[in-house]
């Protein structure tokens, strides 16, 4: 996304509302298992132009739009200056590469799940912290989500390696999201600021 397009979109959203509440920043390219595999692969095979395309959108659009969209919080009032950053257990520990290892047998080829999502999601998680402080005495909570493997149609053989790994023994599913997101959208997190919820039945403890 380019510089100008942010600008584009804060005043897109000054036209909206004087007085924005929260953004949640949660797009990202994430290469899934259940989607275009060719995404997954080894370090070494590693392509600039792809890396260079998954940190603009992974890390630098979260950072800028926040930037941008800043003057429209109303700071005076200390109330609802939320700021959401969608992490990823992946951006707490690094991929477990076996849960990929029955399904690469079953497919004929070996699936891999690459660094430039694990590492722009670490990046996205200090982003989170440094803006905690920094705009902590400003009224702000900056919060980040780092969500486990949400079970979304993927192959059995997938579903049950992943699931191996998981205390609670299984996937998770969409609207076990939303509560922690609720909360960190509303007054229920007044005086939670810089912090990572692991929303993955387990997975980050092991």
């Amino acid at each position: 996304m380019k510089i100008g397009l942010y600008d584009s979109l804060a005043e897109e959203i000054s036209s909206l509302t004087d007085n924005l509440v929260c953004l949640i920043n949660n797009a990202a390219f994430n290469p899934k298992i259940e989607g275009d595999k060719t995404s997954f692969g080894r370090f070494e095979d590693l392509d600039i132009n792809n890396w260079n395309e998954e940190v603009n959108l992974n890390l630098t659009s979260p950072v800028f739009l926040t930037k941008v969209l800043l003057p429209l919080f109303n700071q005076d009032r200390n109330k609802y200056c939320k700021i959401i950053n969608i992490i990823s257990t992946y951006g707490i520990v690094p991929p477990n590469q076996s849960i990929y290892e029955s399904l690469s047998k079953k497919n004929g080829f070996e699936i891999i799940k690459p660094m430039a999502y694990p590492v722009t999601k670490a990046g996205l998680s200090m982003v989170t912290k440094y803006l905690s402080t920094y705009l902590g005495e400003s009224g702000f909570n900056v919060n980040g989500m780092a969500p486990g493997g949400i079970e979304n149609g993927q192959d059995q053989e997938f579903i049950s390696s992943y699931s191996k790994h998981v205390p609670m023994g299984r996937m998770a599913k969409v609207d076990e999201m939303l509560e922690t997101l609720l909360l960190l959208a509303t007054s229920g997190s007044d005086y939670i600021n810089g912090q990572i919820i692991a929303v993955d039945g387990g997975w980050t403890t092991w």
